[in-house]
């Protein structure tokens, strides 16, 4: 999960809404994620952000340790 924007409702809100952490970032490729991002997208059969071009793109991601 890619975060692009400041998604408050991510935010810790209490113990029983704990929100959720970052825990990396993104150190080069960030165009190709914007790229991804503007992607057109439908609900489809109560699934959300369903491309509607189904080609398919295939990337890789590596981790990298501080």
């Amino acid at each position: 999960y890619i975060n692009l924007s400041d998604n408050d409702h991510l935010d810790f809100k209490t113990p029983r809404s704990p929100g959720y952490a970052v825990f990396g970032k993104v150190v080069s490729g960030m165009e190709f994620l914007e790229k991804i991002s503007i992607i057109k997208v439908r609900e489809e059969n109560g699934m959300h952000y369903v491309p509607v071009n189904k080609e398919v793109t295939k990337f890789t991601l590596s981790f990298v340790k501080n």
